[in-house]
C-alpha cells in the first residue's frame, strides 16, 4: 500500500528544508553546491509547500506559481530594498532580508528552475504510480 500523497509531500518538504539549511551551513569548495544548491532547494521547497497547502493545484500550476514567486523575489532584489533591510536595526527586517536574499543573480533563476523541475518530475512519477495502483 502506498503512502498518502500529503504525507509523502510533507516528508519530502521536511527533507528539502533540512537539506537547504545544510547546504548553507556546510561549505564543500564546489561552486555549484555552495552557491546554487540552496537556491534550487529554496524553489523546490516553495513548490512542495504549494502542493501541501493547495493539493488540488495541478503540478504544472504549482510549478508556474512557485517559479513566478521566486522570480519576483529575485527581481525585488534589484530595488536594493532587501539590502537596506539587511542592515536595519530591526531584527525581523534583517531576517526577512536574509530569507529573500539581497543581491540579484541571474544564475539563481536557473537554479530555481532546476529545483522545481526536479521535484516536478518526482511528483509526476508518483502521480503515475498512484494511477497505476
Amino acid at each position: 500500500m502506498l503512502m498518502k500523497p500529503i504525507t509523502r509531500r510533507i516528508i519530502v518538504l521536511g527533507a528539502i528544508i533540512l537539506s537547504g539549511i545544510g547546504s548553507r551551513l556546510v561549505s564543500s569548495g564546489f561552486v555549484l553546491f555552495d552557491n546554487y544548491l540552496g537556491d534550487a532547494l529554496y524553489a523546490a521547497m516553495l513548490f512542495m509547500l504549494l502542493l501541501v497547502l493547495a493539493p488540488r493545484l495541478t503540478l504544472a500550476k504549482a510549478a508556474l506559481i512557485s517559479f513566478g514567486v521566486v522570480v519576483l523575489i529575485e527581481l525585488f532584489q534589484l530595488t536594493n530594498i532587501p539590502l537596506a533591510m539587511r542592515s536595519h536595526e530591526n531584527s525581523l527586517l534583517r531576517l526577512i532580508a536574509i530569507v529573500l536574499g539581497t543581491t540579484f543573480n541571474g544564475w539563481d533563476l536557473v537554479s530555481y528552475a532546476i529545483g522545481i523541475l526536479i521535484f516536478f518530475g518526482y511528483e509526476a512519477y508518483w502521480a503515475r504510480v498512484e494511477v497505476a495502483q
